[in-house]
């Protein structure tokens, strides 16, 4: 991209916070902390807000003061509410030529002061694998999990689950989803 003048070395990133509320019945406003214990804050109509999946409408739906968001139509009891704020965030550039991985950086860098909690680095098979993980290879490259589910689980709604299938519930049990799950 060309520029008039000096370059603009910063890189801009988007960043995506989601916020989710169960409403009771008749509710019209919500505010404060949602499910996940995250509060709205400087929200405005440009942030994406959903009603059970349905894309709202900052032009008739709702409204928005910074900190609660008014429904247009009172919500039924346990609708989901999800908001997503995105953010911009401008991450300086901190050594000029340093753009990409692989180049060099040269002269002085400094850093925040790490105190580690061990005083001695992991060695060998210590520093790669341990024996209680469900990791195959020297290196840990293949992951694994079990085919079959024992017990009652529950996947969070601010969390993402993954397993490689084929999967099997045992009879008597049962997986709640609530955030995010995927067998491949």
């Amino acid at each position: 991209m060309a520029y008039l003048g000096v370059g603009n070395n910063d890189v801009v990133e988007l960043r995506n916070t989601r916020y989710r509320y169960v409403a009771t019945e008749g509710q019209t406003v919500f505010t404060g902390a949602d499910g996940n214990g995250s509060a709205l804050i400087n929200m405005d109509s440009a942030n994406h807000v959903f009603l059970n999946g349905a894309k709202l409408s900052p032009d008739g739906d709702f409204t928005t003061n910074g900190t609660n968001i008014v429904l247009a139509t009172a919500a039924y009891l346990n609708d989901i509410l999800e908001i997503i704020e995105i953010t911009k965030v401008t991450v300086a550039d901190a050594g000029g030529a340093v753009k990409r991985s692989g180049d060099t950086l040269t002269g002085n860098l400094s850093g925040p002061t790490f105190r580690p909690s061990r005083v001695t680095q992991a060695t060998n098979a210590d520093a790669v694998k341990r024996s209680e993980t469900p990791y195959l290879g020297s290196n840990s490259i293949i992951r694994t999990n079990a085919n079959n589910i024992t017990e009652n689980i529950t996947i969070d709604s601010s969390t993402n689950g993954m397993s490689a299938g084929p999967i099997e519930i045992d009879s008597g049990y049962t997986v709640t989803v609530n955030g995010e799950w995927s067998i491949v």
